[in-house]
């Protein structure tokens, strides 16, 4: 269904669902039958125990050790290996092993003991001093910041000149392993330049100096610093064999590794491998690679060029050179800034920074391996290349045909320009691009053999090619292979932009031993060769996706170079005439131009803006002319008035400088509709959330059930999403569903286990669509855990993350997985399918061209319609189309001038219409430059943090958009573990429980018998009909009763003992004859002589002493059993002594009566022994005990500092006292506020996502202490918005403001604490300033907002104008810091009739 009717319902629909209400309402006494005929139509499911989603595991447990299992291998199977000269590698002989770099030790310290472990003999020495940080440093900083934009940062290698001890490098010299380690994350990209301004790198300005190791200021972080460079010739001048490893999710310049003529090179480089890997399996796995236990598979999924400023990416990236830089002239400054003053108000980030910071993708397709091939393709493979000669470069160019210049702006307009040494390579390919994407070796060799399934070489628009590719392993170890299928389309100089290769399919072999042969099948769809013709470029009439005539060419090989390789497989098929694409091939929905004004602007701008005689208007790169077209520099232009004009659109913030404009909706708006839905509707048998399981989205009985909502209910799911989907509504079977991020996991509340997986880039480098499905579904099996506390599941998850990698910069490249649309798209939608099996939706990110991190926030965004659609969207259509996603997030950037989040092209026309997706969209965290009118008007669905909304909130529109937004939601609900009621997300037991007892004791030669079936309790709850009769038991394997006895299938145990004995044995019960269904349990049975026996069944055996303190306890628990005793029986002494070999404790002895006594000085955690029962006249008879010798550990509460909400919280929770090391973890069932997190070392730290009060337990544990617990209180007060303002008024008129920002909390007062409002000027409870003043005046007041005894306070400033007087800065402002969200100047919006609806809150930046 279209989008567009599903705001809009036709005419004839609403006829039939009003004559289906009509008779509804005439039947009402019907209405039981009615609902149970409308259920039958949907597909009969089995569901056990009340659930719908099942875990494939039975206990936490078990998952978390089947995810740490699968971790190992996703980086065996994803590291590459780049170089292994002379079989370097595998490691077989080199025993004696020397690990170099201080990152080795401080990010990859798992390695060192992975090594010794797998039997290497590690360097000590060089051991001791990388871990002397006093010595060698700290390694490379941490997480700079969420928003920080960095100048340089410091790979934190350290001097290698400071170690001394070559004595040790003499001994441990079969090899030398040197680590290179980058970091990554949210919310920074990566600096590129290695500058820094007193010091700080993160500070900018015209004085820059190199950070600390860096060999200069204009080297960028992805190349090797000198100490880096140092520590090779160190390597190189002491090893015969140097092994680099490059721990990077970020591409880095590896030319060191093939260039003689590299400033790090040497030819002692004999190997080198790629991961990304910082997770507990990761460096076993490595270690697995690098001795020969695991074969790499891996193949790149980037490409690592030679020169990166040589990217045509280079100069619109980041902030183009430029961060926070006066020149005397501008308040506020970065490189990609507009220069407008009136789009800069105050100054700072909430003035222009949501607004003015801009990215032009020039480059157009030319992105990547796009751009790489095709630019070696175009110069040719035959001609050398020199990069001597130089051009002029002038303010904006790059001139990268003859020599790889750049420039870096810094701050005060100085330009450096470098080039290349004199050098003549081979061709220009070979002097830009050292590993190619695709790129990966084996310890093994392995043939393929292609069979074209293809009857003809004429190809039909409709047709598939279809290639099978024997692999056959010829090498001399087991090993997988993975082959590679790109695709040449023809080209016109002129016409359609095209890369000359593109990757169009891809398969993996299972482990191949030698000899052993595969054939997989490799298939491309015609179409899916299509190029999307934007702007009409090759005239034909027609804009969208077009096949032109001319020949297509088949390659398969080994990267995306292989069309330059003579052995790799290569075929021409020809189409005769061009086709055009006009329908979605899946969908039968039309496709056609949605972005114009985007793709167009870039056209609008002056090439040479400060030049006023060059009018040269700017331009796309093409293959045609790579010099004329290479992207220039786009430093701080000018926004044209159609942009700010766009900007005012449905903007939330008061001091945005140009004003704000909520448009009223019109007819001619698409998403339009005058026709009221029913709300509130009662049926005497409600229809459930999990009556529509399984049902289509559009299927009747969902306008059925979405009619029970209310508008309040409707407003409340759409707006409330910090984290959670949906609401409480019981009456309807719905309920509120954490949602959880990270993609390396599923951020758990209060989990103590967990599965940490590596980065996903690293699953990409797999190229293994089968782990990636193995990969959703473990996080699935965890989700249907959460904590292991029944009721905390995870059924929404932040995930996968499938940006492109536009630029090797980029601050999530671990994170996204690849430069290629097509390889992140096939292995994302994998992640997605497995973990959607288990009920876990999926919100596929950040949809969409999110491919930066620096201004992210309301960055807005300039690329033609080709390359969104060929590259930038590709892998989110792969998702919805093969992965079935039911989830989206959009991202925080916008589309020109339009909040992605807002966009109805790219939510509604493109997502929902023409790829078909149904399901939820949810915004990226809901903030300043988000707005939630334009959101549920647009597609989306569910704001993450709190929305308010502004335009007619009781508007037919309005409410038909909130009905849009429930559906939505609530069918991701449906198909997913929020319908689940078992207890545990496994099939309940048929059997409940089965206990030990104590049995009866027998005597030799005497009729025994004893029923163990009273041990057994059925699962009555889940199985009603269950018979105890059918329970079964037996005796397992490896038990046996005393001779004499048997066990009978119904549970009793009968016979005539023949000898005296004493034994355990284990019974396994069974229901019904079913494997699935069994229990065991361990019973004990004496069997005494005739003359009676010592009986030693001890109701305690566990022992618990304290070190240092004197012990006092007794084993004395045995007793003499005689069937012909009586009251007058006088029974011998019984004794106790150790049985042979056993020992107590050091400390404590055993008395003969049994005593134990003593102080120990010595731990001890479950010691066993043995105690020896005696008596004349019996037969010795021994029991087994356990004692800990414990450290005392004390342990109290202490107070905890209030938090806030969204904002960083850090605690540490009181300290035990105890003599050995001391651990925390949250009591079962206990939880922290959501969003926090108690760490082992008994810190609570993260970002709180509500306002409330929280009561938990802690436990402290030691493994020599008994756990103590004790219970904390911690507040977690609302937070008021940091950019709150009220806008300015004047004497004499009437006021209108707000001050209700507070987040966090649905039930917040406001009242005024200090200071005085204007004469005339009244503060209502729920934040509203209103009425007239009669003085003019700047009042400084302050407000609480308070729900509870949660409360927090702004300080806040209200100028009222006497008409002559206006002060500068654009609003009345607060003292909250920080970068949160402002609040629109409310006083216009009256005058406009918009109506005010409180905001709730919003969620910290992802």
């Amino acid at each position: 269904m279209m989008r567009s009717q599903h705001f809009k319902v036709k005419a004839a629909r609403r006829l039939g669902l009003l004559f289906v209400s009509m008779l509804l309402a005439v039947a009402l006494v019907f209405l039981p039958m009615v609902n149970n005929f409308l259920c039958a139509s949907a597909e009969e499911h089995e569901v056990v125990g009340g659930n719908y989603f099942l875990s494939d595991y039975d206990t936490v447990s078990e998952v978390v050790k089947a995810g740490s299992e699968l971790g190992k291998e996703i980086v065996e199977e994803g590291v590459v290996l780049l170089k292994n000269e002379g079989n370097a590698l595998p490691l077989k002989s080199e025993k004696k092993v020397s690990l170099f770099g201080k990152n080795l030790y401080a990010k990859m310290g798992g390695l060192t003991s992975a090594m010794r472990n797998a039997g290497y003999e590690v360097n000590p020495a060089l051991e001791t001093f990388y871990n002397n940080n006093d010595l060698t440093g700290t390694g490379a900083p941490g997480h700079p910041g969420n928003g920080v934009v960095v100048n340089g940062l410091p790979t934190g290698e350290a001097d290698i000149s400071k170690f001394t001890d070559q004595t040790s490098i003499a001994e441990y010299n079969d090899v030398a392993i040197v680590g290179f380690y980058r970091t990554s994350g949210e919310g920074f990209d990566l600096p590129r330049t290695m500058a820094q301004v007193n010091g700080n790198y993160k500070a900018f300005g015209p004085e820059v100096e190199p950070v600390e190791g860096a060999r200069a200021v204009d080297d960028h972080q992805l190349q090797l610093d000198k100490n880096e460079a140092a520590l090779l010739d160190y390597c190189a001048a002491n090893f015969e064999k140097v092994i680099v490893l490059i721990n990077s999710p970020a591409p880095m310049e590896l030319g060191f590794l093939d260039d003689p003529d590299h400033y790090a090179y040497h030819e002692e480089i004999k190997g080198a491998v790629w991961t990304d890997a910082f997770n507990t399996e990761s460096w076993p796995a490595i270690v697995s690679v690098l001795s020969g236990e695991t074969n790499p598979s891996g193949h790149l999924p980037d490409t690592y060029a030679r020169d990166f400023k040589a990217d045509p990416t280079w100069n619109n990236f980041g902030n183009n050179f430029m961060e926070d830089y006066t020149d005397g002239s501008l308040v506020y400054a970065k490189g990609n800034q507009y220069a407008n003053e009136n789009m800069h108000g105050g100054g700072g980030n909430g003035g222009g920074g949501y607004y003015s910071n801009y990215v032009y993708y020039k480059e157009g397709i030319y992105s990547a391996y796009r751009y790489w091939e095709t630019r070696g393709f175009t110069e040719g493979l035959t001609n050398t290349w020199t990069g001597t000669e130089t051009d002029t470069l002038d303010h904006y160019a790059h001139g990268p045909s003859e020599a790889i210049h750049y420039y870096s702006k810094l701050g005060d307009d100085k330009q450096k320009q470098v080039e290349l040494d004199a050098k003549e390579w081979n061709n220009w390919y070979e002097a830009h691009v050292v590993y190619p994407f695709g790129y990966g070796l084996s310890y093994t060799e392995f043939s393929w053999e292609v069979k074209d399934n293809n009857e003809s070489t004429a190809l039909a628009a409709d047709g598939t090619l279809s290639f099978d590719v024997t692999v056959t392993n010829t090498g001399t170890v087991a090993g997988k292979d993975v082959v590679q299928l790109y695709f040449s389309v023809p080209y016109t100089e002129g016409g359609i932009e095209k890369a000359h290769v593109e990757l169009g399919a891809f398969a993996k072999t299972k482990l191949l031993e030698p000899e052993e042969s595969q054939t997989l099948t490799l298939t491309l769809d015609v179409a899916d060769m299509a190029s999307y013709d934007w702007n009409d470029a090759n005239g034909n009439g027609f804009k969208g996706y077009e096949l032109d005539a001319g020949d297509y060419t088949i390659y398969i090989g080994q990267d995306a170079h292989c069309w330059a390789d003579e052995a790799a497989f290569s075929k021409a098929y020809n189409l005769a005439e061009g086709v055009r694409i006009e329908k979605d091939e899946v969908t039968g929905n039309t496709v056609e131009n949605r972005f114009d004004a985007m793709s167009e602007q870039l056209l609008h701008e002056d090439r040479y803006p400060e030049d006023p005689e060059n009018n040269e208007k700017d331009m796309y790169m093409t293959r045609a002319d790579w010099q004329t077209t290479w992207p220039t520099l786009s430093y701080r232009l000018t926004a044209e008035d159609w942009i700010i004009e766009g900007l005012k659109q449905y903007n939330d913030v008061a001091e945005a400088p140009f004003g704000t404009v909520y448009p009223e909706d019109k007819p001619t708006d698409p998403w339009y509709n005058d026709e009221m839905p029913t709300l509130g509707a009662k049926y005497e048998t409600p229809i459930l959330l999990k009556d529509l399981f399984g049902l289509e989205y559009e299927d009747p009985q969902w306008d059925l059930f979405l009619d029970q909502l209310t508008l309040e209910q409707l407003t409340e799911i759409a707006m409330s999403g910090s984290y959670k989907s949906a609401i409480n509504i019981p009456e309807l079977g719905v309920t509120q569903e954490d949602n959880k991020d990270s993609p390396t996991c599923v951020l758990i509340d209060g989990a103590n286990q967990n599965i940490y997986l590596p980065n996903d880039i690293v699953t990409a480098a797999t190229w293994n669509e089968d782990i990636a499905y193995r990969r959703g579904l473990i996080l699935g099996n965890i989700s249907l855990w959460g904590s292991g506390n029944v009721g905390e599941r995870v059924a929404g998850w932040y995930a996968p993350a499938v940006n492109i990698h536009r630029n090797p910069f980029g601050g999530r490249v671990g994170e996204y997985l690849s430069e290629d649309g097509l390889l992140a798209g096939k292995i994302s939608a994998q992640i997605v399918r497995g973990a959607q099996e288990k009920g876990m939706f999926c919100y596929v990110k950040h949809f969409a061209v999110n491919n930066q991190e620096t201004n992210r926030c309301g960055l807005l965004t300039w690329a033609n319609e080709q390359s969104m659609r060929e590259i930038y969207f590709k892998p989110f259509e792969i998702c919805v189309k093969e992965g079935k996603t039911m989830g989206i997030m959009s991202s925080l950037n916008r589309f020109g001038p339009r909040w992605a989040g807002g966009s109805y092209e790219l939510l509604t026309e493109v997502l929902r219409d023409e790829w078909g997706f149904r399901g939820n969209v949810v915004t990226d965290s809901f903030a300043a430059w988000s707005n939630a009118d334009i959101m549920i008007r647009a597609g989306g669905s569910l704001a993450l943090g709190w929305g308010t909304l502004h335009v007619s909130p009781e508007s037919p529109t309005t409410v038909n958009a909130l009905r849009n937004c429930a559906h939505d939601i609530l069918y991701a609900h449906a198909n997913s573990m929020a319908i689940n009621e078992g207890e545990t997300p496994t099939i309940p037991k048929m059997l409940r429980r089965f206990d030990t007892k104590t049995l009866e004791v027998g005597m030799v030669n005497s009729p025994y018998s004893e029923t163990i079936a009273d041990c057994i309790g059925l699962n009555l709850e889940y199985y009603p009909d269950l018979e105890t009769s059918e329970v079964t038991f037996a005796l397992s394997e490896t038990s046996a009763l005393p001779a004499g006895l048997a066990l009978s299938e119904d549970g009793t145990i009968s016979g005539t003992p023949t000898v005296e004995a004493r034994l355990s044995f284990t019974v396994i019960a069974t229901y019904g004859g079913r494997a699935d269904q069994t229990k065991t349990q361990t019973f004990t049975i004496n069997i005494a002589g005739e003359g009676g026996a010592i009986v030693y069944e001890p109701e305690v055996s566990v022992l618990t002493a304290n070190i240092g303190t004197a012990y006092n306890g007794d084993v004395a628990q045995a007793e003499i059993f005689d069937p012909y005793a009586d009251e007058s029986t006088v029974f011998p002494e019984i004794t106790y002594t150790l049985a042979n070999g056993s020992r107590l404790p050091s400390g404590l002895t055993l008395a003969a009566n049994g005593a134990i006594t003593g102080t120990p000085d010595k731990e001890c955690r479950d010691y066993a022994f043995t105690v020896t029962a005696s008596a004349l006249g019996y037969s010795d008879t021994e029991c087994t005990f356990t004692i800990s010798v414990l450290y005392p550990l004390e342990y109290k509460a202490a107070a905890l500092e209030d938090g806030s909400y969204g904002k960083p919280y850090l605690a540490a929770i009181n300290t035990a006292d105890c003599d050995a090391p001391v651990t925390y973890a949250l009591k079962d069932g206990s939880t922290l506020p959501k969003g926090l997190k108690l760490s082992s070392g008994g810190y609570i730290v993260g970002i709180p996502e509500e306002a409330c009060s929280s009561t938990f337990t802690v436990i402290a544990s030691s493994a020599y202490a008994a756990p103590v617990e004790a219970e904390y209180t911690l507040k977690i007060n609302p937070t008021f918005d940091s950019a709150t303002k009220l806008p300015y008024g004047k004497a004499g008129e009437a006021y209108v403001g707000s001050v209700a920002t507070a987040q966090g909390s649905f039930d917040i007062k406001y009242s005024l604490v200090s200071g005085a409002l204007p004469e005339g000027l009244t503060l209502s409870e729920d934040g509203s300033i209103t009425g007239t003043p009669t003085k003019s005046g700047t009042y400084e007041i302050v407000v609480r907002a308070q729900d509870g005894d949660l409360s927090t306070d702004v300080a806040l400033t209200l100028f009222i104008d006497n008409g002559t007087v206006v002060p500068s800065g654009g609003g009345c402002g607060s003292s909250v810091s920080g970068t949160g969200i402002a609040l629109i100047g409310v006083a216009a919006l009256v005058c406009a009739g918009v109506a005010i609806v409180r905001r709730r809150s919003a969620s910290p930046k992802r």
